[in-house]
């Protein structure tokens, strides 16, 4: 009986010293599932695709309950003020399907104007990036529509029903992790700087 025990303690402690290992190796157990998967890069928003697929809803109704919490828990990546493309195969017709919900270009735009804005290297191989600050850097945005579109076309349930989690994590609130701060912290030398000195109404809207 001694043994045994001294083996299970041994092996414990073989299992705990793999599972460290494999923590500080940032490595995950493969994610395995029967009946739907929803991955996206915050589990809050991941919550809230599954939460829709359990309650018997699509894939289409998952993909967009996921895209508005993502702009719950990581406002600094996603926004209803953005744009996207959705690729998707329906089954019941048998051919793959796209939604492009960019920003549209106004039809007087003049390409001239934009010339003259700063470029620079991102830091990440990325060189001649446009500056992102100032309205004449900004797309229309698209995705609320691109969403709806979606919902109408594809989905099985409206907008109202799908937003459920975003709209609860907007009013509840959410974790902030470490790089959250960090994230949210990174850009405040531009908003606080020369940003907010061209557009001072940025300040509020960045604050």
């Amino acid at each position: 009986m001694s043994r045994l025990l001294v083996l299970t303690y041994f092996l414990g402690l073989i299992a705990l010293q793999l599972r460290a290992q494999a923590a500080k190796e940032n490595l995950r157990p493969p994610a395995l599932g029967s009946r739907g998967m929803v991955a996206t890069a915050h589990p809050l928003a991941t919550l809230a695709g599954q939460k829709i697929l359990a309650e018997g809803g699509n894939a289409i109704d998952a993909i967009v309950a996921a895209a508005a919490a993502l702009n719950a828990v990581e406002p600094f990546m996603s926004g209803t003020g953005g744009v996207g493309y959705m690729l998707f195969y329906s089954a019941s017709e048998n051919r793959t399907r796209s939604l492009i919900f960019g920003g549209w270009v106004p039809k007087n735009f003049d390409p001239a104007k934009v010339r003259d804005i700063t470029r620079f290297d991102d830091g990440a191989g990325h060189a001649g990036r446009l500056e992102g600050i100032g309205p004449r850097t900004v797309a229309l945005p698209g995705n609320l529509a691109g969403w709806d579109r979606a919902l109408r076309d594809y989905g099985t349930m409206p907008l109202s029903k799908v937003f459920e989690s975003a709209i609860r994590y907007l009013d509840e609130g959410v974790p902030v992790t470490e790089y959250d701060q960090a994230v949210r912290n990174s850009p405040k030398g531009r908003t606080t700087s020369r940003g907010c000195c061209d557009f001072p109404e940025k300040r509020w809207l960045s604050l």
